[in-house]
């Protein structure tokens, strides 16, 4: 081999250089090319994954329990309105006199107690509807008298028939009372302004309104009940669903203190007993409350209407209406497809319906489908979401008697 013939090293260098280049490039067409395999999908392909999602249903168990309807307001405690109390005139006396005892606030008075005197003249509490208006004497008859006779004799004074006339006996009932109290009968009548009549007794002073040496002109003192009361105020579509004698539940969220009562009164015309011009004045009176609680707000739950023991109840979102116009609700079948039974709704509460089955069957446990919830491609077979009952709830929700079919509640499950 001749000088020229010989092998060059750069030559073989760059030679390669370029099978190297020409492989990388190779490997980067190949690359490319499955990467755009991937990425081609049949038609076949692309229409399975259009595919809607299986949708998840979700359900609540029906629940086997009484439904009560409630209002629920807030009440102040206390001894009741207080009422101002003035002293009848009387034409036995010349004058109204000077106040010798002035009422004692918070003293609370029983029949026969005396309340104040006034000129060193007694002036005493009895039970009765009609105030006092005259003096009494000999022969005077009526509805006052035949009510001093009965209070008379409660208190065990023997006023003789309770006729409704003022006779010797009556008088001499009357002696002995004041002589009990200290005092001695005037002209041997009783002055007007010596009586005072409360159609519940005992009452409790509130305020007095005078003093040892002031006129008993006006106002001598404010009475209320004896014992703690709740009031408060409805508006007019409550005041419309409460009625005198429903059950309450008396709560102190501060002291945890809870107690039965009743509803004593409900005002027929709004803007009475100083509540708002719009609003219905409302009385409850409790079994017992303590002390301590005077003066406290507290929160009323008025029972308006309630089911007659046990009902079968399923959240108001599960009732829905057929195309033929009745109430169905959609109930879960264990590894199979929902069925439908025809109900009766009755009464709503706290976000509840009681429902009697018309057909089909229902019980308690069974799951019924209240709407439809987050979607599952997992498979075919549709998913389930169960929500516990004691969360299907809705705390304070509108008082509602269904007496016809409802229509449709958007939210609810589907039917047919």
């Amino acid at each position: 081999m001749d000088e020229d013939e010989s092998p060059q090293p750069g030559r073989e260098v760059n030679r390669g250089r370029a099978v190297g280049i020409s492989l990388v490039a190779l490997a980067l067409a190949a690359g490319v090319g499955w990467m755009a395999g991937r990425q081609v999908r049949s038609p076949a392909e692309i229409a399975a994954g259009t595919l809607p999602p299986t949708p998840s249903l979700i359900t609540v168990p029906v629940e086997n329990r009484k439904l009560t309807a409630d209002v629920v307001t807030r009440g102040s405690v206390g001894f009741g309105t207080p009422t101002e109390v003035s002293l009848p005139a009387s034409t036995l006396k010349q004058s109204t006199g000077i106040v010798t005892v002035p009422p004692v606030k918070g003293a609370v008075l029983a029949e026969g107690s005396v309340a104040l005197a006034v000129s060193a003249r007694p002036v005493f509490i009895f039970q009765g509807a009609t105030p006092a208006y005259r003096d009494l004497a000999l022969k005077a008859a009526g509805d006052d008298v035949r009510q001093l006779e009965a209070a008379l004799g409660r208190l065990g004074m023997d006023p003789g028939p309770q006729d409704g006339l003022f006779d010797a006996r009556t008088l001499k009932a009357v002696g002995a009372l004041y002589a009990k109290a200290g005092y001695g009968v005037l002209s041997n009548a009783i002055p007007a302004d010596e009586l005072l009549f409360f159609p519940n007794i005992p009452v409790r002073i509130e305020e007095s309104k005078v003093k040892a040496g002031e006129s008993p002109s006006g106002p001598v003192m404010s009475v209320t009940g004896s014992k703690l009361t709740v009031t408060g105020e409805l508006p007019a579509d409550d005041a419309k669903l409460v009625s005198q004698g429903a059950a309450v539940v008396i709560e102190d969220t501060d002291s945890g203190v809870r107690v039965d009562g009743a509803v004593a009164a409900v005002a027929s015309t709004p803007g009475t007993n100083g509540v708002d011009p719009q609003r219905f004045y409302l009385e409850i009176e409790p079994k017992a409350l303590p002390p301590s609680l005077a003066g406290a707000t507290v929160v009323l739950t008025i029972v308006v209407q309630s089911t007659e023991g046990e009902v079968l109840a399923v959240p108001l979102a599960a009732l829905a209406t057929a195309a033929d116009g009745t109430t169905r609700i959609e109930v879960q079948v264990p590894e199979g497809p929902t069925r439908f039974v025809s109900v009766r709704p009755g009464l709503v509460a706290k976000g509840l319906v009681a429902v009697a089955p018309l057909e089909g069957a229902l019980a308690a446990g069974d799951l019924v489908v209240i709407g439809i919830g987050p979607t599952s491609r997992s498979g075919s077979v549709a998913t389930t979401t169960t929500i516990p009952a004691s969360a299907s709830t809705t705390i304070n929700a509108p008082t509602t008697i269904i007496a016809t079919t409802p229509s449709s509640i958007p939210g609810g499950p589907s039917a047919p």
